[in-house]
């Protein structure tokens, strides 16, 4: 499993291709890659199943969250894009990444904030607010999180 050091290094290199997304000038001038992956299989892979499965206005998407996640038609960076079925800007998508990055910042996954908070008490999971979203540690969302925070998710040649 993945360790500490390697999710230290993981969130270090997903906040500084976050200050790059808002213009700031660093080693990458471009943001299509990330140590979890590269962030067009985040948009890809992963974003999905957070639009769907948790940024609503009634779990994720929304300011006042500690883990506020955009999606389109939902909470946006731009207040007066709220509710617009629009794509998510490279912003927005490098946001999202760096904030599920940060929640998974554990000696393992298994014992992430990302990871433990939705899992069902019966398979390990440490109680979610809104009750189980993965049953199990074979949930597809999960599996995709997993794939995409160890650098193993599908490579689809950049961002959407």
């Amino acid at each position: 499993m993945i360790r500490a050091a390697y999710l230290s290094a993981l969130l270090s290199t997903a906040i500084l291709a976050s200050s790059s997304i808002a213009g700031c000038d660093g080693p990458e001038s471009s943001l299509t890659l990330l140590e979890t992956g590269p962030l067009g299989a985040y948009a890809t892979e992963v974003q999905p199943h957070v639009a769907e499965r948790c940024a609503s206005g009634g779990c994720h998407g929304r300011a006042d969250r500690r883990l506020r996640l955009y999606a389109p038609g939902h909470y946006r960076a731009d207040a007066s894009r709220l509710h617009l079925d629009e794509p998510l800007t490279q912003q927005e998508l490098g946001e999202n990444a760096r904030r599920l990055a940060a929640f998974a910042h554990g000696s393992e996954l298994e014992s992430s904030e990302l990871f433990c908070k939705p899992l069902a008490l019966e398979a390990g999971g440490c109680a979610h607010g809104v009750g189980e979203v993965f049953v199990d540690w074979t949930d597809p969302t999960c599996l995709a999180l997993e794939r995409w925070l160890s650098g193993r998710a599908p490579v689809d040649g950049g961002l959407p």
